[in-house]
This record gives structure tokens, sequence and C-alpha cells, in this order.
């Protein structure tokens, strides 16, 4: 008996832990199976991800038409805005290729029948193309006879005398060398230079570690404590070094943006506004070159000196000149009360100058321009021709009170109230005459003597190679667009619509415009933003606000320039970040403050400056022609998709 309970007892255990096994079995099964069942959702999740990235472009470029299909079979209003959508979307998503999409236009206004092939085509080489064109040229003359970086490294001798004032001059330097050739050239050949500055300053904080470190292992063991503090004090100036090379290469990427802010020609979309207000506005004026940069230069004159503040106090605070004031009175008050102490005037003292890395520095930057050699002849027919293109430009017509009349008055027809010559004749003068200058002197003893043929200062091959010819499709292509938007009626029928915004206040719609296009610019190119948004701008001031068309159009015009946070925003922005010492966050961080700091400076001066030098507070005669009348303008016919019948 007591065998077979055992038995009974053993089998009944066996039993208990069979069906245990069998159910941790089963559970454990159970759980294999959701985990592969979450497995497979996430390979789904990934692979439809990876379908996105690889053919949302794609999806775009088929959807994109045929969604906005029913415009294209409209009133003459609803095919313009076809176009429009179409090539807008396109540049937004960048789902093409920029100047690829700028084509468009050429094909599709004269498909549609909105506009002649020959009104389309004339809208490519406006004015403001050539303008372009010519300032263009100049300054490949500049960039291929190096004259660009002798001035900068001659700026940068002169001005860098501490780690603060270099920031300051590479930054002053890049921006003004924006000024007349494109911010992608100037940020590309400063880099380099500041790359070379860098590696000396990490140099010899590298050298002064070492040195420090042979003299700790000679110290006895009671100095253990002053050893480890002078360890902390290396690790700091490492710390500091890493944080002022990434203030450098911002400071060169802002600076090339900020630049061209101040000439007519320093980027693409101040001349998109100048090819605009012709297109829309026939009968004014237009943009002169002293009037932009009567608003240009100040507006990039104090974002420059905001962004070295900004940017000393974020990458170099022991030399950042607020900081250095406020040491400077701090010690001045302590030392007349004797509370002041020798280790207060060391604190003070520490990061003003690091006078033996500057002096490296200095060493390297004057081996560099010894490297550049003697000024050559074809430098000094540069410059001068450059010279002579700036002056020309400058008092060609001023249009300033008591100077109104320039040069340009000697070509022009008084009977018939037109000027034949324009900035853009300007440029094309200096920027020609180079294909015809030697670069080397003929009566010189070393030409006789070679009988070799002498160079031109320019040459076909050197210019159409760093001609951007997308830029001047892409701005032909905006222009096209207005002159569109114009001929079918459409701006008229979207004036009608804004006409009803009269009652908003024009100084909030200003600043909320800034910010919006200060945001969009960070995710599309800036010549598409002002391309897009400036007839719409122009037609909301005058129907809306019942304002001068420029109280909208210069603002937004500048913040096309502000792209400062993310590295594919702009090429400096790009090019910077390609040597390795930024991160995002970096970019992000400094760059919400640069782009707070521009929204503020651009508010500010078009409201004091360009509200002095374009008479913003008159509505100008010349905008009359563009106030929409309800009268003349159609409807904006979208025929039902649904209810269409088509003829076999």
């Amino acid at each position: 008996m007591e065998t077979t309970s055992f038995v009974a007892t053993q089998s009944d255990s066996t039993g208990e832990e069979f069906n245990s096994r069998s159910y941790h079995e089963q559970d454990d099964d159970d759980q294999e199976g959701l985990i592969s069942v979450q497995d497979q959702d996430q390979h789904g999740i990934r692979r439809v991800t990876r379908i996105i990235q690889h053919y949302w472009k794609a999806f775009i470029i088929i959807a994109g038409p045929l969604l906005l299909l029913p415009l294209a079979i409209g009133s003459q209003e609803a095919k313009a805005g076809y176009v429009i959508l179409l090539v807008a979307l396109f540049w937004v998503t960048e789902a093409a290729p920029l100047a690829g999409v700028a084509l468009l236009p050429l094909c599709l206004f004269p498909l549609l029948g909105v506009l002649t092939a020959s009104q389309a085509s004339a809208s490519y080489l406006k004015d403001a193309n050539v303008l372009f064109m010519g300032g263009l040229i100049m300054a490949v003359a500049v960039e291929r006879w190096s004259l660009h970086e002798r001035i900068a490294l001659a700026v940068l001798m002169l001005l860098g005398t501490s780690k603060s004032m270099l920031l300051f001059s590479f930054m002053l330097v890049t921006g003004f060398l924006s000024m007349w050739i494109s911010n992608t050239a100037s940020s590309a050949m400063m880099l380099p230079i500041a790359q070379a500055v860098l590696e000396v300053l990490d140099s010899g904080v590298a050298e002064q570690s070492s040195d420090d470190s042979g003299t700790e292992q000679s110290r006895e063991p009671n100095q253990t404590a002053g050893a480890t503090h002078t360890d902390s004090a290396e690790n700091q100036k490492r710390t500091d070094t890493l944080r002022f090379k990434k203030g450098m290469m911002l400071a060169v990427a802002y600076s090339a943006s900020i630049g061209g802010i101040a000439t007519l020609t320093g980027t693409g979309p101040n001349l998109v506004m100048a090819g605009q207000v012709s297109t829309l506005y026939p009968t004014s004026s237009g943009i002169s070159f002293v009037k932009w940069m009567l608003v240009g230069l100040p507006t990039a004159a104090l974002l420059l000196f905001f962004g070295w503040l900004w940017l000393s106090l974020l990458f170099d605070r022991q030399g950042n000149p607020l900081l250095r004031v406020y040491r400077f009175l701090r010690r001045r008050l302590t030392e007349k009360s004797g509370k002041y102490t020798v280790n207060e005037r060391q604190a003070g003292d520490t990061g003003a100058t690091g006078s033996d890395a500057i002096q490296s520095v200095q060493v390297v930057l004057r081996q560099r321009y010894q490297r550049l050699g003697r000024l050559t002849f074809a430098e000094c027919v540069v410059l001068v021709d450059f010279i002579l293109l700036v002056l020309a430009w400058l008092f060609r017509h001023p249009g300033l009170p008591g100077f109104d009349a320039g040069w340009s008055s000697l070509f022009r027809d008084t009977d018939a109230g037109k000027s034949y010559v324009s900035d853009s004749t300007v440029a094309i003068v200096f920027s020609s005459i180079l294909f015809f200058l030697p670069s080397e002197w003929p009566l010189s003893k070393e030409q006789r003597s070679s009988r070799k043929p002498i160079k031109r200062i320019l040459d076909w091959d050197s210019v159409h190679t760093k001609l951007p010819w997308s830029v001047i499709i892409i701005l032909g292509a905006g222009f096209c667009l207005a002159e569109a938007s114009k001929e079918s009626k459409l701006s008229c029928w979207f004036g009608l619509k804004l006409s009803n915004l009269s009652e908003l206040n024009p100084t909030l719609v200003q600043f909320l415009i800034i910010l919006f296009i200060t945001l969009f610019t960070e995710v599309a190119s800036n010549v598409a933003s002002a391309t897009i948004f400036l007839p719409i701008l122009a037609q909301l001031t005058t129907s809306g606000l019942h304002k001068n068309p420029l109280w909208l159009m210069i603002p937004a015009t500048i913040s096309c320039s502000f792209a400062f946070m993310l590295p594919a925003a702009t090429p400096p922005n790009a090019i910077a970040f390609s040597y390795g010492h930024l991160k995002v966050p970096d970019m992000v961080k400094a760059g919400c403050v640069m782009n707070l700091l521009g929204i503020l400076t651009v508010f500010f001066t078009a409201n004091t400056i360009a509200r002095a030098v374009f008479t913003l507070d008159t509505f100008p005669d010349w905008a009359t022609s563009n106030v929409t009348d309800p009268s003349s303008c159609a409807p904006l016919v979208v025929p039902n998709v649904t209810n269409l019948t088509f003829v076999t």
C-alpha cells in the first residue's frame, strides 16, 4: 500500500510537472510567436519607410500634376495658377533639380495659352538677370587672380589681435567679400583659412599641455593639489578651443549669408525683388543700386555686429566684448574701494589675448600672404576695374534729395521719359572689358623676350565653368511666373480676395511676414522663396493693406537670406558643417538666436531707414496700376471633374 501510494504520488507529481512544463512550453511558444509577429511588423514598417525614402520624390512628381489637373482645364487665371502651384511644389520639395523645374514655364505657359513663346522666353533674360550675370563675371575675375584672398589676408593680419577679434575679422572680411561675390565662393575661400588658424590655436594648446605635463612630473608629492588644478585648467583650455572652432565655422557661414544683403547683386533674392518690381510696376523707377545699398548695408552691418556678440558669448566667453567691458568696469569700481585682489585681476585678464597662440596665427597668415607673391599686373587691372564698377553704380542715378540725377542723365530721352542706361549696362561694360585686357604688361622685358601670346584677364572657358547658370534660369522663371500672373489677371483675382484685409495692422502683418519667410527659407531655396512669395506680398500690400508695395517686399526679401539653423539650409552652412567641428544641435542652438536677431534687425531697419529711403508711408502713383479693380477681374473658373465628358 505504501509502495502503491508512493507510485501514485510519484505519478501524480510527474503529471503535474509534465502539465507545468507543457504550460510553460506553450507560453514560450506564444511569446516567440508574439515576438515574431512584432518582428514582422517592424520589418514591414522599415520596408514601408525605405520605400517612402526612395520613392517619395517620384510620388510627388506623378501625383502633383494629376491633383492640380482641374486647374489646367479652367479659366486663364486657373491655368496660370496651375503652373505656379506646380513649380512652387517642385521647388519647395526639391523633387527635381531647381533649374530643371525652372524651365517648365517656358513650355507650359505657351501650351496652356497663357503666354506666347516669345513672352515666356523674354522673361528669362530681363534687366535683373543681365545685372546678376555682369556681377558674377566680375566675381569670376576677382577669384581667378586671387584678389579676394589677398584682401582677406591683409585685413586678417591687421585686425586679428585676439581670439575675439579674430572672430570679428573673419566675419567682417567674409561679409565684405559676399557683397560682391557669391556666398558660396566667399565661404569656400575663407573656411580653409579659418581651418588653418584653428589648427595653429589647437597646436598651441597641445604644446602648452605637453610642457605643463613635463613640469608636473618634476613636482614634489606634496604638490598634488596644484597639479590637479593645472589639469583642470588644461582641460578647460581644450574645451574652450573646441568651442571656439565651432564659433569660427559658424561665423564664416553666417557672415557669408549676411554680406549678400548689403548690395543689389550680393544675393539672388535681391535681384528677384528688383525684377518683380519692374515686371509688376513697369512705370516705377525700379530699385537702384544706391537705394538698395542705403538699406541693405546698415542692415547687414547691424546683423554682423549682433551676430559677433552672440557667437562670442556662446563660443568665446572669456573674450566676449560685453563680458570684458563688465569685468573692466567691475575692476575699476573694486580698485577704488581697495577690494580688488591679485586673483581677481588674473581672472579678469584671462582669455583677453593669448599672445603666443595669436602670434603663431599671425605667422601663418603672413606666410599665406607671402605665398601670393607681389601684386601682379592682372590683380591691379581687376582691382581698378572693380572700383570703377562700384563708383559707376553709385553715381549712375543716386535718386537722393539734392543729388537725384547722375551720369545716366546724359543717356536719357527727356521727351519720352525713359533712360537708355541701367545698372545692368554698367555691369556688362566693366565685366566684358576684362575679356580684352591683357593679364601682363605688354611692354615688359620678360614679355618682349618670351614672345609668348599674352593671356587675357578673362577667357570664356573660365567664365562658363564658374558662372551659376542655374541661378540665372531660376531668376528668369520667377519673372516669367510674375508676367503670367499679370497677363492672365490671376494677380487681379488674388488682389480682390485680399481686398478685405484693410482692417489689419500693417506693422503686425509686416512682422509676421518677416517671421514666416525666415522660417520658410530654412527648408527652401532663398531664390525660390522670394520668387514664390514676392508677387503675393505685392498684391497683399496694395490691395489688402493699401500701402506701398515695398512695405512688405523689402523686409521679406532680406528675410530670405536668414537661413542659419540647418546645415542644408544654404551652401555656406553645408560647407562649414563638412569640416566636422559642428553638430546639428550646435547649428540649431546658434541659429535660433541668429534668426531672432535677424528678424528684429530687419523689422527695425524696415521701419526706419527703408521708410525714409523709399518713402514707404506714401502710396506711389506707379503702384495704382496694380490695385485691384473689382470690375476688371474675371472669376476664377475651375471645372468640376466629375461632370466632364470626353468625346471619342
